[in-house]
C-alpha cells in the first residue's frame, strides 16, 4: 500500500485542481451575473503532497577533504497545515502572507565512499513562512508565485557498512538546516461549499550548507565532520477555509462585466516548446561476481531541461477536452553517482527523455483547461567516469556504463488561452516518472560487477504551445 500511495499521490494536485471544476456552472448560464468572490481575510488550511530531496556532500577528516562530490537523496509523502491572510488589492491582483508546517515522510538514504558506510536518512518536519501574490483570471480561481523563508529537520542516523544493516560504527546528528523557497500555484473557489478553495502548488527549497561532526563508536577517527546542503522540492494540495468569504468584493465591478471570457475550440493539432526544472533519485546495490556488496543506497541529481512536442486534443461534450501527446526532454539533470563499497563516485547526469501518452481535462472557463495525464515514457542517463572518494583530482579506470531506462509517468498541469494572440496558448505541467531498474555493468577488469540502478524523475514544466485550428 505505501508504494502504491508514493506512486499516486505526485498527482493529488491535479485531482485538486479539477475540483476546481464546479465553477464552469457559471459558463452553463450565461445570462445570470456572475459570482464575484472577496479574497480579503484569513484563511487556515490542511492538506497533502509528495517530495524529494537531494543532499550533496563532502567529508573532511580532522581538516583535510577525504570525499567530496557526493549527491545522496529520498523521496516521500508529507502532510501540512498553514494559516494565512489575503488582500485584494484591485478588481485582480490579490497578495497576501502565509505560513505552514510539513509533516515529512521524505526519506533516502546517506552514504559516503570514504566512511564506506550508509544509513536510512529523513525529513522529519519542515516549516515555511512567506508571501504570495496572483492574478485573478477569473472571480474564483487564482494563479499565483510565493516565495519566503523556510527550515527543516532531518533525522540523525547510524551508517552500516556498506548500507548492508547490523550494527553501526558511525552515526550522524540530526540537523536543522534553514534557507529559502520559490514556489508557483493555483487556488480556486468551491461555489457549492461558501468559503472553502482547493489549492494547488509547487515549491523547491534550499537549504544552505551545514557541518556535521560524524561519531566513530570505536574512537579511532575522532575529527570526522561531513557538509551537507539539501535541496528539496515537493508538489502539495490542499482545501482552505477563509474567513472572509463573502461576495462582492470592492473594486471588481470591471470583472464582473468580464467575467466569462469567449469560447474557444480546443479540437485540433497542436505544437509546444519550453523549459522546466527536475529532480532524480536513483537507488542502488551493487553486487560483485553475484554476490551483494553494498545496498540501500540512493544517488540524487537536479538540473534544467528544454522540452519540444506536439499533439491532438478533441473538445467534447462542452467542457471536456481529451487527447494524445509526445514530448522529448533535452536534459541537464545531473548529481553524483558514488558508492561505500568501491570507494569511489563520479558525475551521472540525465541525457534525454521522451514521452508519449494523453490527457483528459475540464474547461474551469472556455480558455482555462486544468488536465490529468500520463504514459510510457524513456529515459537516457550518462556513463560515470570515477574518481577515487569522488575527488576530481584523483581519476581512476573504472566506469558505470550509460544505460536507457523504460518506464511510465503521471502528471497534472493546467493550460491557458492567451487572448492576443491567436492559437497561442501557456501550459504548466507536474511530472512524476518511474524508469524502472536495470542491471548496469560496472567496467572493470578485476570483477564483474552489476549496479542494480532505478530512477525515479519528478519534473515541473512550463511550454508555450501553438493551435492550428484557432477559430471559435
Amino acid at each position: 500500500m505505501s508504494r502504491w500511495l508514493t506512486r499516486v499521490v505526485p498527482i493529488i494536485a491535479g485531482l485538486a485542481v479539477s475540483a476546481a471544476q464546479a465553477t464552469g456552472a457559471e459558463l452553463k448560464a450565461p445570462a445570470a451575473p456572475p459570482v464575484i468572490y472577496n479574497w480579503t481575510g484569513f484563511y487556515v488550511g490542511a492538506g497533502v503532497g509528495y517530495g524529494m530531496f537531494n543532499t550533496d556532500s563532502s567529508l573532511t577528516d580532522r581538516g583535510i577533504v577525504a570525499s567530496e562530490n557526493v549527491s545522496n537523496a529520498g523521496r516521500g509523502l508529507f502532510g501540512t497545515v498553514g494559516v494565512g491572510f489575503d488582500y485584494q488589492l484591485t478588481g485582480r491582483i490579490v497578495a497576501g502572507v502565509f505560513a505552514d508546517w510539513d509533516f515529512s515522510d521524505i526519506k533516502g538514504h546517506f552514504g559516503d565512499p570514504w566512511l564506506e558506510a550508509s544509513g536510512a536518512i529523513k525529513q522529519n518536519r519542515a516549516w515555511a513562512a512567506g508571501a504570495r501574490i496572483g492574478y485573478l483570471l477569473n472571480p474564483a480561481v487564482l494563479p499565483y508565485f510565493s516565495g519566503g523563508f523556510t527550515q527543516a529537520r532531518f533525522s540523525g542516523e547510524a551508517l552500516t557498512v556498506f548500507g548492508l544493516g547490523g550494527a553501526g560504527r558511525f552515526t550522524m546528528q540530526a540537523q536543522t538546516y534553514s534557507g529559502w523557497f520559490v514556489g508557483s500555484g493555483i487556488e480556486a473557489m468551491l461555489p457549492g461549499l461558501p468559503g472553502w478553495s482547493v489549492k494547488t502548488e509547487y515549491r523547491f527549497s534550499d537549504y544552505g550548507s551545514k557541518d556535521i561532526p560524524i561519531v566513530d563508536t570505536t574512537n579511532a577517527l575522532p575529527g570526522i565532520a561531513v557538509t551537507v546542503h539539501p535541496h528539496v522540492q515537493t508538489v502539495r494540495a490542499e482545501l482552505a477555509y477563509k474567513f472572509g468569504w463573502s461576495r462582492g468584493a470592492p473594486g471588481t465591478a470591471a470583472m464582473a462585466s468580464a467575467a466569462v471570457p469567449a469560447p474557444h475550440n480546443w479540437t485540433g493539432f497542436y505544437v509546444d516548446a519550453g523549459g522546466g526544472f527536475g529532480m532524480f533519485n536513483a537507488d542502488s546495490s551493487i553486487t560483485r561476481n553475484g554476490t551483494v556488496v553494498s545496498n540501500n543506497e540512493t544517488i540524487g541529481g537536479r538540473g534544467w531541461f528544454g522540452t519540444v512536442g506536439g499533439g491532438f486534443d478533441y473538445q467534447f461534450a462542452g467542457q471536456f477536452v481529451a487527447g494524445v501527446l509526445a514530448d522529448w526532454d533535452i536534459s541537464d539533470i545531473k548529481g553524483n553517482w558514488s558508492d561505500p563499497f568501491w570507494e569511489e563516485g563520479g558525475p551521472i547526469k540525465q541525457k534525454w527523455a521522451w514521452s508519449v501518452g494523453g490527457r483528459l481535462g475540464y474547461l474551469i472557463t472556455p480558455d482555462l483547461l486544468a488536465y490529468l495525464s500520463g504514459g510510457f515514457t524513456q529515459a537516457r542517463f550518462s556513463d560515470v567516469h570515477f574518481f577515487d572518494f569522488g575527488i576530481r583530482s584523483r581519476p581512476k579506470a573504472d566506469m558505470l556504463a550509460a544505460q536507457t531506462y523504460s518506464g511510465w509517468f503521471i502528471g497534472a498541469g493546467a493550460e491557458l488561452v492567451v487572448p492576443w494572440f491567436p492559437g497561442l496558448s501557456v501550459r504548466s505541467e507536474y511530472r512524476f516518472a518511474d524508469y524502472g531498474a536495470e542491471n548496469v555493468p560496472i567496467l572493470n577488469q578485476a570483477s564483474v560487477a552489476f549496479d542494480h540502478l532505478h530512477p525515479i524523475v519528478q519534473t515541473v514544466r512550463t511550454a508555450l504551445v501553438y493551435r492550428f485550428n484557432v477559430n471559435r
